[in-house]
């Protein structure tokens, strides 16, 4: 074998040998996978959330919450469509002062936005402790 075609096949090795590791290298201990960290801290996570696209067809204004308990907020919306209404659903959830959720898994509300006109989406925390308030909108299904 000529000096060049060593120097080829030598190169071809060292570029698979880290692939086959994994195959010689078998997890004995079969661990679950890891979760990694979330690089957003909770404190910069949006208070309203326009989910799966919806954030280029709707706007919204600034949010109305009581002074009073238990908390109610109201936050206006509006389709940013022409001629053709924009069909949502949203769900409010509500936070103590450590941030843990008081409305485990709250419901889902339907609404239907006109084109180019406003509605307010309202929800109302249960619990006199919440603090905090959190707004998720996403396409209706």
């Amino acid at each position: 074998m000529s000096r060049c075609s060593i120097r080829s096949i030598s190169r071809v090795l060292l570029v698979l040998a880290p692939l086959a590791m994994p195959l010689v290298a078998c997890d004995t201990v079969k661990a679950p996978g890891a979760a990694k960290p979330d690089p957003l801290p909770s404190a910069a996570y949006p208070q309203i959330v326009a989910a799966e696209g919806l954030s280029g067809f709707i706007a919204y204004d600034a949010p109305k919450v009581s002074a009073t308990k238990p908390m109610e907020v109201t936050v206006p919306v509006r389709a940013l469509t022409d001629n053709q209404d924009v069909n949502i659903q949203y769900r409010f959830s509500f936070f103590d002062q450590n941030g843990v959720p008081l409305n485990e898994n709250p419901d889902w509300r339907y609404l239907k936005l006109p084109s180019r006109n406003q509605r307010f989406l309202s929800g109302f925390a249960r619990e006199q402790s919440a603090v905090d308030w959190r707004l998720e909108i996403r396409p209706a299904k």
